[in-house]
């Protein structure tokens, strides 16, 4: 893959607004796009090519306030892991329900 013109064939545009008087980020905007055609992947597919477009907008507010999170009801007595596991195996995946 030629990675310098899958580079060249990509747009990442990264756009924050931070409140000048407590210096918190008050909302990001990404906009990214790329385009990936038979020549960056080395390929001979006259038909092909892959497009991609992100247009994210987060927005941030209520720092510090108290969160509340609750497992729902019907969940609580329902668990994917083994009783006992060591937390790392199920980190990287060894742990099986």
């Amino acid at each position: 893959m030629d990675e310098t013109e899958l580079y060249n064939n990509s747009r990442i545009e990264l756009t924050a607004w931070v409140s000048k008087n407590s210096s918190l980020l008050k909302r990001l905007d990404i906009n990214a796009s790329l385009a990936v055609s038979p020549e960056i992947l080395n390929i001979t597919a006259p038909d092909f090519r892959i497009e991609s477009t992100l247009n994210e907008s987060t927005v941030y507010q209520n720092f510090g306030s108290a969160v509340i999170i609750e497992l729902p009801k019907d969940a609580q007595s329902e668990s994917i892991r083994a009783e006992g596991t060591d937390w790392r195996w199920a980190a990287f995946g060894s742990v099986r329900p």
